[in-house]
């Protein structure tokens, strides 16, 4: 029986995708070093590229998708580190976060330079290509809600 051009679309993307987690697996897998794990990378990262009034729990927490409490944990494990430092804000309340000296080293060992020389190694065109489709998946995604965790397989 021929598959039509459907069933070769719907393949090609099973096939996409998979590729897509093959390569986040390896990613997760190869940030476990130097006492990392991913969202200790997530947040160094984070926390570098912020400018000073995101550099807190609450926004770190909005930008990972996260809870507050869970983006404490994480910022208060890298600050037994050593790699991060709170500070109080300007206003008193709030507690800014700010990368020690310590923590702006590790950065230089972060995992993802070496997918990151992988894709330097695209041409422009197939970089922007794959920018704005990365961009148009991760869009897609956090707006659609996972529904898997309540469906059983038949």
């Amino acid at each position: 029986m021929a598959i039509g051009a459907q069933g070769r679309r719907e393949r090609s993307a099973r096939a996409i995708a998979e590729l897509v987690e093959q390569l986040s697996r390896t990613m997760a897998s190869r940030a476990f070093t130097n006492g990392m794990n991913p969202v200790h990378w997530t947040a160094l990262r984070y926390i570098n590229q912020a400018n000073e009034s995101a550099r807190n729990i609450g926004a770190f927490a909005k930008f990972h998708m996260t809870t507050p409490s869970s983006a404490s944990q994480t910022m208060t494990a890298l600050e037994n580190k050593g790699l991060v430092a709170k500070k109080v804000g300007p206003d008193g309340r709030q507690r800014m976060i700010e990368l020690t000296p310590k923590g702006k080293r590790l950065l230089s060992k972060d995992p993802i330079h070496t997918l990151a020389g992988s894709i330097a190694t695209l041409s422009d065109e197939q970089m922007y290509l794959m920018a704005e489709v990365m961009e148009n998946l991760t869009r897609i995604s956090v707006r659609e809600p996972d529904d898997s965790e309540n469906s059983v397989p038949e």
